[in-house]
């Protein structure tokens, strides 16, 4: 082996994403341990997330909600107007022992959703209201005990209309003339083709925990009394129910099946998948062009029209660790928006939360299997349920901690707005170990330099150093601090930065800075905690090592 000369590790790729083996020794050379609040850059390096701000300039009242339990939101366009709806659970003064409510808005400001002087009653479990848009309409399934609802939107008012429920003399057969109108009784809606479709059901006081029932063509509100499929194998009842392509998904707790056809003479069932099926209905979202849904115990799949994949493996440990609440399942939500899956989970690496406490975010671009990052509010709480705006690209997010709901990303620092009070949010990440190909040899660590974000405000990001393995505490800490309104890249002691052979050039507006040396170690392991409150990022780092001498 040469003798001793001094060789540079660069680091700048993190795009792997979050890996939680309790081994960090064993992730990629772009994965990490474990980041929160910070985004991770396809180009290279991380830096600190936008904050969050709440829509709803107040509270939203105990007359609306004595109990603050969102459990799903929908976004659609009524009447020309964008209207934002949150289902929330247990949520109105008489409304009865786990009744809830629809509540909307169109400009920040909620409002109960009623059906004549009266809240809309929904007891969806545990969703408490599927929405269903349907032309210039929405149509909501508020649970298989409690009668479904329509809503023209708030050019008419605040007034929804109770539909009479299903049963065997409000069923018609004729599909030309048909007379009457109702609507079932259920758990899940969603329009598909010229039908609509519910699942669950109650019909004659009959629960139908396994059937899927379409409506006329064309025709949400007239049904016929055989155009229903009864789907006994895969589990005890359907959790969700969606319509992907040309044809509709059909989700139990232990399967997935598809339904094919267009009319009660073509349709046909197909069993997608025989081992998982998703948790209920909150735990399924749609992308552009698959559908993820997460199965428990096993993790978080995706289907895409071809077959069902694992998308999770990465966080199976903190999936099976003490620090994920098993007890807390309704507490998940998952919701595509802006391109990107989000996980809402009772899990935390420091307590094992009763309510969701992290959003486990997929970002396919990142990789081609997709990376995960988690992100925290300034209230250590969770967004979800989720929804992305319909003419714009704001995306929502519901406060569990806060009575808010609020915009993702609408603050340039660091700091969530939730409950009127801009907060900074921790941001960190922890690198995997680096041993520079030699995990048991003993090196000398030199001074490291870190190519970071500039910033309008100072930086002092810490850096904690550990090695050898060793978890527990730091070996060593080091403050890496940058001034205010930099321009172009320069070294901390106030040279030029113009020779880009090392570190293949940088871009403008980024300051390269010397630490202090990590020590003799055989491996070291950095953790980047940004300060409370100020923009910052990392491009890259380069740690100096001089190789000892075999004995």
């Amino acid at each position: 082996m040469a003798g001793n000369r001094l060789r540079p590790l660069n680091v700048r790729l993190f795009t792997g994403g979050i890996n939680l083996r309790t081994d960090a020794f064993d992730l990629a050379e772009n994965e990490v341990q474990l980041c929160l609040n910070v985004e991770l850059d396809p180009r290279g390096g991380f830096y600190a997330r936008k904050g969050w701000q709440r829509w709803n300039s107040a509270d939203i009242n105990t007359t609306l909600a004595p109990t603050w339990n969102p459990r799903a939101m929908h976004a659609q366009t009524l009447g020309g107007t964008e209207v934002v709806f949150v289902a929330n659970a247990a949520s109105y003064a008489g409304g009865g022992a786990n009744k809830g409510s629809v509540l909307y808005s169109t400009a920040g400001t909620f409002v109960l959703l009623l059906v004549g002087s009266n809240p809309l009653v929904a007891d969806a479990t545990p969703h408490i209201a599927d929405f269903a848009p349907w032309k210039d309409l929405v149509y909501i399934a508020c649970g298989s005990g409690e009668q479904a609802a329509k809503w023209a939107g708030p050019g008419g008012g605040s007034i929804a209309t109770l539909l009479t429920a299903s049963a065997a003399a409000n069923f018609v057969d004729d599909y030309t003339a048909p007379s009457g109108a109702c609507f079932p009784k259920c758990e899940l809606a969603t329009p598909h083709l010229d039908r609509m479709v519910v699942a669950y059901t109650n019909e004659d006081s009959t629960a139908h925990p396994n059937r899927v029932r379409f409506s006329h063509p064309n025709n949400a509100e007239n049904w016929a009394s055989t155009d229903y499929i009864d789907i006994s194998a895969g589990g005890e009842k359907i959790t969700a129910l969606l319509s992907f392509g040309d044809h509709l998904l059909v989700f139990k707790t232990n399967s997935v099946w598809a339904i094919h056809g267009y009319d009660a003479e073509s349709f046909q069932m197909v069993q997608v998948t025989e081992k998982v099926g998703a948790l209920h209905r909150q735990a399924v979202a749609k992308a552009e062009n698959s559908v993820y849904f997460l199965s428990w115990p096993h993790g978080v799949y995706e289907y895409d029209g071809d077959g069902v994949f694992e998308v999770s493996e990465q966080l199976r440990p903190g999936i099976r660790s003490p620090n994920f609440n098993s007890e807390a399942l309704e507490s998940i939500w998952l919701n595509y928006v802006d391109q990107r899956l989000w996980v809402a989970v009772p899990f935390s690496t420091t307590a094992t939360p009763s309510d969701a406490a992290t959003n486990l975010i997929l970002d396919r671009s990142l990789s081609s299997r997709g990376s995960w990052m988690a992100y925290r509010g300034a209230d250590d709480a969770a967004l979800g349920p989720m929804v992305e705006a319909v003419q714009s690209d704001v995306v929502y997010g519901a406060c569990r901690a806060t009575r808010s709901v609020a915009r993702v990303e609408q603050l340039d620092d660091p700091k969530d707005n939730l409950n009127g009070t801009e907060t900074p949010f921790s941001t960190y990440l922890i690198t995997r170990w680096f041993d520079a190909g030699w995990p048991t040899l003993k090196k000398s660590w030199k001074r490291p330099e870190f190519l970071l974000q500039d910033s309008n405000e100072r930086v002092d990001l810490r850096v904690d150093a550990y090695r050898d393995y060793n978890e527990a505490s730091p070996h060593r800490s080091l403050i890496v601090t940058i001034p205010e309104s930099l321009g172009g890249a320069k070294y901390d002691d106030g040279s030029t930065y113009d020779s880009g052979i090392r570190y293949g050039g940088t871009a403008e507006g980024s300051k390269l800075v010397r630490g202090s040396s990590f020590g003799l170690a055989r491996s070291i392991r950095l953790r980047f905690i940004g300060p409370p409150g100020v923009r910052w990022g990392v491009d890259a780092f380069v740690l100096k090592h001089l190789n000892k001498r075999f004995k």
